[in-house]
């Protein structure tokens, strides 16, 4: 593989020049799995892969056709896999629920479907956006994760697989004016942050989460060590959305 390549640890390393100079017409080369032209002149490829294999490996996936004729080269890439990993982005900024949120991925979605040219797909679904509906989607992943399988089947014709729900919504609340005033509310989001920020005062809660990350470790998901700050901030986000429902703001 050429030296440097984006994402890959250096396997068989080596550069375009050194290559070039070696006096071959054509150069396949292979690790990395993604189609690409690095010189035509010789011709050096990576054919990438007959098939992604997860979501790392996104986009069309086939081989490289080589037809030579006399002293000409002729490449060709050839389409093979018959199903595609997908990454959706979707905003869902205008969404007072999850139900609105759902749709709203579902109308990306269905404006993507064209790139797939037939094909079924793996997608990982990306809502995005300063939301009303943050909270909410925060406090039930699960029901989320439903309603977004559920308007991906309808809008593919059971065409698309979910393979993961990413919320990467912020809310729409005013949470520097909250937590500036003299209300309950501004007292909880202070006092998170003063936890965020003092390792000191967090331990005095005097929290035994050993038995937490056990569990968890063995389930492959680890709790953060170094976004203490963003997570204090959806704890703020989920509480203040119970708040909202309870009482209002």
């Amino acid at each position: 593989m050429i030296s440097g390549a984006e994402g890959h640890l250096p396997y068989a390393p080596c550069t375009l020049d050194e290559l070039t100079v070696k006096g071959y017409d054509y150069w396949a080369l292979g690790h990395v799995r993604k189609y690409d032209v690095l010189r035509e002149r010789p011709h050096i490829v990576y054919a990438g892969c007959t098939q992604g294999r997860h979501i790392r490996e996104p986009g069309n996936k086939g081989c490289v056709l080589v037809e030579v004729e006399e002293s000409e080269i002729r490449t060709q890439f050839v389409p093979l896999s018959v199903l595609r990993w997908v990454e959706v982005k979707a905003d869902v900024g205008n969404a007072q629920n999850i139900e609105q949120a759902a749709i709203a991925f579902g109308d990306v979605l269905s404006r993507k479907l064209s790139d797939l040219e037939g094909l079924k797909a793996c997608v990982r679904a990306v809502l995005t956006g300063r939301c009303p509906a943050h909270g909410r989607l925060s406090i039930d992943p699960e029901a989320v994760a439903t309603n977004i399988r559920a308007v991906a089947s309808e809008v593919s014709q059971g065409k698309v697989w979910i393979e993961k729900v990413q919320l990467q919504t912020k809310a729409a609340i005013d949470f520097d004016g909250i937590a500036e005033s003299d209300t309950p509310q501004g007292e909880l989001l202070r006092y998170l942050k003063e936890l965020a920020v003092n390792p000191q005062t967090f331990e005095e809660l005097g929290l035994d989460l050993t038995g937490l990350k056990s569990k968890l470790s063995r389930s492959g998901v680890k709790l953060p060590e170094n976004e203490v700050v963003e997570l204090f901030s959806d704890v703020g986000d989920i509480l203040l959305t119970m708040l909202e429902d309870e009482e209002g703001l």
